[in-house]
């Protein structure tokens, strides 16, 4: 709903108003194969870098588009230790207790 909305000029609330059950799927379906926003945007940009990458990689291993995607997989939070340890390494900062 919430990338449909903004495709549609319409907000959430309107939109779960006004939708059917089967509109909404056939919307689901549609993006499946012709997915529109930053998803469709960062695959543009990808093509364009691995393009650009491979014209210029000589020997090394050529890339694809999807090995300059970003990757917003949920990881594993870090802790506070984990957080102080990075600081410390990159401003030589010390913490108390």
């Amino acid at each position: 709903m919430f990338l449909l909305a903004p495709h549609l000029g319409r907000t959430v609330e309107e939109l779960k108003a006004t939708i059917t059950a089967r509109e909404l799927m056939n919307w689901i379906a549609f993006y499946e194969l012709d997915p529109w926003g930053e998803k469709r945007a960062d695959l543009r940009a990808g093509i364009v870098a691995s393009t650009v990458y491979n014209m210029q990689r000589g020997t090394a291993k050529a890339l694809k588009s999807s090995d300059f995607m970003p990757d917003f997989t949920p990881k594993e939070p870090q802790t506070v230790a984990e957080m102080q340890a990075i600081l410390l390494a990159s401003t030589g900062a010390q913490f108390s207790g």
